[in-house]
């Protein structure tokens, strides 16, 4: 269930790109990264990226809309803590704050 949600989140990936980029586009060089993209296009991109994620799987792991409630409020707060999570995750790991 797991790799069947990641394949649908590698495949939902750039349109979730082209919905965030600017006009002009992005350098076909460019890095997704917290430091090259800025902190508020980062949340974005998590929180979309990973409710999408999560909506997929946890519905695919339920297999019906019976509970379509609870399975959605399971989605909202497991994709709040993720964000959160990793989000944290990024700012004690930014190799920028590493180097001297």
């Amino acid at each position: 269930m797991h790799a069947a949600a990641s394949v649908f989140l590698g495949f939902m990936r750039p349109y979730i790109i082209k919905l965030l980029s600017p006009r002009d586009g992005y350098d076909s060089d460019a890095v997704i990264s917290l430091k090259q993209m800025g902190i508020l296009w980062m949340v974005y991109y998590l929180f979309i990226s990973i409710f999408l994620h999560h909506l997929f799987l946890f519905y695919t792991e339920v297999f019906r809309f019976n509970d379509f409630g609870a399975t959605f409020l399971r989605v909202c707060l497991s994709t709040i803590t993720s964000v959160v999570i990793i989000f944290i995750i990024l700012l004690l790991f930014d190799k920028t704050k590493v180097q001297r």
